[in-house]
């Protein structure tokens, strides 16, 4: 991940350690960050989500809220923009 943000190959990158440091969560940086994620999604950037269904599964809650507010679109809008492993 390092090689491809020295690459400009990757933009940006927000790490959450649920289990380490400060216990962030993704909920929470997706929260935070709302406006450019949706910018993101519109300008035909991508997500990529890993980790539990239910996290998934909130996450997408938290998106199309997000997409709604700023896109005024559903997140199902950018279903080919959202990859994710979860299991």
């Amino acid at each position: 991940l390092e090689q491809y943000l020295s690459l400009k190959k990757l933009k940006k990158l927000h790490l959450a350690y649920s289990q380490q440091y400060e216990r962030l969560y993704v909920q929470h940086l997706i929260k935070r960050d709302g406006e450019h994620i949706a910018k993101t999604l519109e300008e035909n950037g991508y997500i990529m989500i890993c980790g539990s269904l239910a996290m998934y599964n909130d996450l997408m809650d938290i998106l199309n809220t997000i997409c709604l507010q700023y896109n005024k679109k559903p997140v199902i809008t950018y279903k080919k923009q959202i990859k994710s492993d979860c299991y």
